[in-house]
C-alpha cells in the first residue's frame, strides 16, 4: 500500500500515511488537529468599579481647598507681578533687565510653590478635583488672599487714610498680579502645547490680564465698607438685612468672576491661541463666584456685628 508524506501548514508537523488514495483535506484536518495548539479564548477583565464621591469626602476636599486657594493666590500674584515687571521693562527697551518665564527666579519659585502645594496633603484628590464644592473652597481661599491687606491693616490698628492706602494698594497689587499670573499660566500652557508665542504678544497679554485682574478688587472693597458700617453700628443687623447684603455681594462676585473669565479667554484667543473654546468655565465662574461672595458677606458682616456688640 502506498505511503503518502503530508505536512500540516499550521503546526508544521510531517507525517507518513498509508492508504489506497491520498487523504482528503477534511481527513488531514482531523489527523493534524491533535498536533495543533488549542485555541485559547481571550480573557476579558471586568472593569474596575468606579469610585463614588461621598459627602464626607466633599467636606474634606472643601477644607483642603481653602488653604490651597489662599496660598496659591499669593503665589499666582507674585508670578504675575514678576511677569508684569518684565513686560514693563521690555516696553521701554530694557529687554535684558528682567528675565521672562521660568528664567525669572520669582516666576520659577512661584510655579514650584504651587506644584509643591498640589503634591502635598493639601492637593486635590483626583476624584474630587472638578467637584463644585472643591472649586468653592478654592474660591473662598482666593478671596481671602485679596482680603489680607485690609484685614492686616485693621488688626494692626491703622485708621483713616492709612487703612484705605493699605487696603487699596495691597488689594490692587494682589488682584492685578493674579490677573497677570492667570495669563502667564495660560501662555505657558499654550507653549507646552506647541504654540509659538512671541515676546511682544506675551507682554501684551500680561498687561491686559493685569487690567482684568484689577476687577477682583470689587468684592473685597465692598465687603470692607459693609464691615466698617456694621461694626460702627450705623446699619441694622437683622437677618433680612444680612441676607440682602449677601445676595448683593454674591451677584457682584458672580458677574465679576464670569466676565473676568470670559475676558481672559478672549485675550488668549485673540493674541496667541485662536483655537481656544471661549467660555468653558463660565458656569463655574458664575456659580462659584456667587457662592463665595454671598458666604464671605455673611461671615464678615456677622463678625462685624459681634465686634460692635
Amino acid at each position: 500500500m502506498p505511503v503518502y508524506r503530508v505536512e500540516d501548514p499550521v503546526s508544521g508537523k510531517v507525517l507518513d500515511l498509508e492508504g489506497v488514495v491520498p487523504p482528503s483535506e477534511l481527513e488531514l484536518d482531523e489527523i493534524f488537529s491533535a498536533y495543533r495548539d488549542p485555541v485559547v479564548a481571550p480573557v476579558i477583565e471586568a472593569p474596575e468599579p468606579e469610585e463614588e464621591t461621598t459627602v464626607l469626602g466633599s467636606v474634606g476636599e472643601f477644607a483642603k481647598a481653602v488653604p490651597r486657594g489662599f496660598a496659591s493666590g499669593f503665589l499666582s500674584s507674585a508670578e504675575g507681578i514678576a511677569e508684569l515687571a518684565d513686560a514693563a521693562t521690555n516696553a521701554v527697551g530694557l529687554d535684558d533687565l528682567i528675565d521672562s518665564g521660568e528664567e525669572n527666579e520669582l516666576v520659577r519659585l512661584a510655579r514650584d510653590g504651587r506644584k509643591a502645594i498640589n503634591e502635598s496633603f493639601l492637593g486635590a484628590d483626583e476624584l474630587y478635583q472638578d467637584a463644585w464644592t472643591t472649586k468653592l473652597g478654592e474660591g473662598v481661599g482666593s478671596l481671602a488672599t485679596f482680603l489680607t491687606p485690609g484685614v492686616l491693616a485693621r488688626v494692626a490698628g491703622a485708621a483713616g487714610k492709612g487703612v484705605k492706602a493699605i487696603e487699596y494698594g495691597g488689594t490692587a497689587a494682589l488682584a492685578g498680579g493674579a490677573g497677570a499670573g492667570d495669563q502667564a499660566q495660560r501662555i505657558q500652557a499654550a507653549k507646552d502645547a506647541g504654540l509659538d508665542v512671541s515676546q511682544a504678544t506675551e507682554d501684551s497679554a500680561i498687561v491686559l490680564g493685569t487690567a482684568v485682574g484689577l476687577s477682583e478688587m470689587a468684592l473685597p472693597l465692598m465687603l470692607f465698607r459693609r464691615f466698617d458700617k456694621v461694626a460702627d453700628g450705623t446699619i441694622k443687623r437683622e437677618a433680612l438685612d444680612r441676607v440682602k447684603s449677601a445676595l448683593k455681594s454674591g451677584s457682584t462676585e458672580a458677574v465679576q468672576e464670569s466676565v473676568a473669565g470670559l475676558t481672559q479667554d478672549f485675550i488668549e484667543k485673540g493674541l496667541y491661541n485662536e483655537n481656544l473654546p471661549v467660555g468653558q468655565s463660565f458656569m463655574d465662574d458664575l456659580t462659584v463666584g456667587g457662592a463665595v461672595g454671598a458666604l464671605a458677606d455673611l461671615v464678615l458682616t456677622s463678625a462685624a456685628g459681634r465686634r460692635a456688640k
